[in-house]
């Protein structure tokens, strides 16, 4: 395992891309290393925790994994990285593509009741209303 160099047999092992493919990786051996089926899982975990932005929970599982072997924990970190990278690149780039984007806001109960007499008023309904309030509010 290019992680903590376990001997996992080969047809056991997994084909993991450093760069993985449904985020542009190609399938050059520079790309690919070979892990146990528990470092696998392990790097996709932490990889997930840092495109949430919660950076502090991924470096805490690497810690927790490997608490003694600072080799195994910089590779699990490296990789996980090279990961969220590329995740973080191909989200951002499709996110610069994106017209509409889904906000929940808490609104009191009082100011809901406002909004949909004022809906009703506009012959809107309520859901439409609120967003072009906050249209208008966000452009000033």
């Amino acid at each position: 395992c290019f992680v903590c160099d376990f001997q996992e047999p080969l047809i056991t092992a997994h084909d993991h891309h450093r760069k993985p493919r449904a985020f542009g990786g190609s399938d050059e051996s520079k790309n690919r290393v070979w892990l146990c089926a528990s470092c696998h899982a392990r790097l996709h975990r932490v990889q997930e925790f840092l495109t949430q932005g919660q950076t502090a929970s991924a470096y805490e599982l690497c810690s927790s994994v490997f608490p003694t072997n600072s080799k195994a924990r910089g590779q699990l970190w490296t990789l996980a990285n090279e990961a969220a990278e590329a995740e973080q690149e191909v989200r951002g780039a499709f996110d610069l593509h994106r017209t509409h984007t889904t906000v929940n806001l808490k609104i009191d109960r009082d100011v809901w009741t406002a909004i949909k007499a004022a809906a009703k008023d506009n012959k809107m309904s309520a859901t439409v209303f609120a967003v072009e309030l906050l249209r208008k509010a966000v452009k000033g």
